[in-house]
């Protein structure tokens, strides 16, 4: 078969150029496109021979889950109807669009999720109107394709369309999390770092004053001593044991620090300003 190529400026082009492509898709085709972590092989995912063609063509086992692509985050009503648990909404507030897969389970079945930060990705997806499944341009056990050159490499008269946005942005793939109600399951670290992650667990502690250089850094350093007196570790330790505590000012000046009366003040009840 002959592979088709279309090169588009991310941050300009017009989304009716992708009509052709979108009939494609439609009609069961192979279309390999960019997002900011790794090149994508999107096929319609209620096409069972196209899926079929795809788990074929990388190489993959025909129990291969495929992650379905959103371009909006009110997209997950079209495959959720008892919405999201309490954990992935706090990941996706924070990390989509970009390079989180989440994985939730309704009506005994796993679904995974990404919304990719890409601009001809989202186009391409919201121009589309089918659930599109996309695994990663490569052949099983392979690095994932980070340019459309290696995608074309692996995959010139394979494909039906390539679809160049230029580089990826991260070059390594989504960070993939399972969410259930309360807990979280990092399945595999990528471009969003465990660290990142474990903070979507956390209780977050926010005391907000005017300047933010007397009262709410003083009731943050007091409580963060308090908290880490309660738990009996350092209060440099408290973010590894669920916890954040900070301090904001509603009319606050850039950069400046707590006021040496308000760090005084603190250090004679055991807490610490100085920073």
């Amino acid at each position: 078969m002959q592979t088709q190529f279309l090169t588009l400026d991310p941050k300009k082009f017009d989304p009716k150029v992708l009509l052709p492509v979108v009939d494609s898709l439609r009609k069961g085709g192979v279309v390999a496109f960019p997002t900011e972590t790794v090149y994508g092989m999107g096929v319609h995912l209620e096409d069972p021979q196209a899926v079929q063609r795809l788990l074929e063509l990388r190489k993959s086992p025909a129990e291969r889950a495929i992650t379905i692509h959103i371009a909006d985050r009110e997209d997950l009503t079209h495959y959720l109807s008892e919405g999201l648990p309490v954990m992935a909404q706090r990941l996706i507030r924070k990390h989509w669009p970009g390079p989180l897969t989440i994985l939730v389970e309704e009506g005994g079945k796993t679904f995974g999720f990404r919304l990719p930060d890409h601009p001809v990705a989202r186009a391409l997806i919201r121009e589309a109107r089918i659930p599109i499944g996309a695994p990663s341009a490569n052949y099983k056990g392979e690095p994932p394709a980070t340019d459309a050159e290696r995608v074309r490499d692996r995959f010139d008269g394979k494909v039906d369309w390539i679809l160049d946005g230029g580089p990826c942005r991260f070059s390594t793939a989504s960070t993939i999390v399972r969410v259930r109600e309360k807990q979280m399951e990092l399945v595999r670290e990528g471009a969003i770092s465990r660290e990142e992650v474990n903070r979507a667990r956390s209780k977050v502690v926010l005391f907000v004053c005017t300047g933010n250089t007397c009262r709410s850094p003083m009731a943050e350093a007091l409580f963060r001593k308090q908290l880490s007196d309660h738990l009996g570790v350092l209060p440099s330790q408290i973010e590894g044991h669920g916890f954040r505590v900070l301090s904001a000012g509603t009319a606050a000046a850039q950069g400046a620090p707590a006021s040496r009366e308000s760090e005084l003040a603190v250090e004679e009840l055991g807490g610490d300003l100085s920073a």
